[in-house]
């Protein structure tokens, strides 16, 4: 077993002796640069993690930031009152142990996407397609890809040969194309002599067969985003995660950019308008704390209509990180 092997190992083993689906992993994600990592918040405020295994929220925080995962697992100790030694992990982060370690079969800068299908499943594909695009992963798709007058059949077989991670959409009209089996059979070789990651999607029931029949396949109707997607693969064989935690940093972009326009606000209506794009939108605690900064400072932001519903969620939701002072005032204010 390897030195980060036997880390996350012992670790995760000691940890299980506690309760540790109680600790504040969303509190963690804020405190050690891992926000959106180990879960999400769903409509109704609470938080939701994405694995229930303790092991796997530690190899997504290594892979992520080796010295940041040390970091919290120290502090977790700590607050534990635990006792580890971390110096041989800290030694290999620092480069002073020989760097032998395979942590994921590929990480999120050399993905190379190859998404087989029937024609009569064109749609379905096209969506798949878009969620990785939308997340910047170099992702092949025939009827998009292939502009007219190409020959198209070298330009797919170099396609298959590149690629590390194939997702096969499995129907009966996929079974029964010559063509989608001899994808399938190509990427079953690169999983088998190239460590590629072989994803199959079942669109209507059909599961995984022939030669790959040992593969498990996941159902299309489970999951409508990358993040989703991600929650339903082996996160042994391949590595979105620093995928996912760029998806949620340009979505804390987008969201300091409506915050940047409610400092701006110069009536009700405006403010209001505001606040209906925010509720949609997942916040931190620090861009919480920003709007009720703002709303101290502009009556047209403390007394719209929308930011009652919108303080009522997000306090109730952030209450322990929340600058208390700015929260009793704002609850003065206007009768939270």
């Amino acid at each position: 077993m390897n030195i980060v092997d036997r880390f996350i190992s012992e670790v995760s083993g000691e940890l299980e002796h506690y309760e540790y689906y109680t600790f504040r992993w969303d509190s963690f994600e804020r405190m050690f640069d891992f926000e959106g990592v180990f879960g999400y918040y769903d409509d109704e405020g609470d938080y939701l993690m994405y694995s229930n295994s303790l092991d796997e929220l530690l190899y997504k925080a290594f892979n992520i930031d080796q010295d940041n995962c040390v970091r919290l697992v120290e502090y977790i100790y700590n607050k534990e009152k635990l006792s580890f030694d971390f110096s041989d992990i800290k030694n290999y982060i620092n480069g002073e142990v020989a760097n032998d370690l395979e942590l994921l079969v590929h990480s999120c800068d050399d993905l190379k996407v190859f998404i087989s299908y029937s024609s009569g499943d064109y749609d379905k594909a096209e969506s798949v397609y878009k969620m990785f695009d939308e997340a910047e992963i170099d992702c092949f798709l025939a009827k998009l890809d292939l502009k007219g007058g190409t020959k198209w059949n070298p330009i797919i077989l170099q396609k298959l040969l590149d690629s590390n991670v194939f997702v096969l959409m499995l129907s009966n009209s996929f079974s029964d194309s010559a063509w989608c089996n001899q994808e399938a059979s190509i990427a079953f070789l690169q999983q088998e002599l190239n460590d590629a990651t072989l994803i199959p999607v079942s669109i209507d029931g059909t599961v995984s067969y022939g030669i790959f029949y040992d593969v498990q396949s996941i159902n299309f109707n489970d999951f409508n985003s990358l993040e989703e997607f991600v929650d339903l693969i082996d996160n042994n064989s391949i590595s979105f995660e620093n995928v996912i935690k760029k998806i949620n940093v340009k979505k804390f972009k987008e969201v300091d950019d409506i915050i940047n326009e409610l400092r701006g606000s110069a009536s009700f209506y405006q403010s209001n308008q505001i606040f209906i794009k925010l509720s949609s939108k997942k916040l931190s605690s620090q861009q919480v704390d920003e709007v009720i900064s703002i709303a101290l400072n502009n009556d047209q932001v403390l007394y719209s209509f929308n930011i009652h519903p919108f303080l009522s969620k997000n306090i109730n939701k952030f209450r322990e990180e929340l600058n208390s002072e700015n929260v009793k005032q704002i609850k003065e204010c206007i009768d939270l």
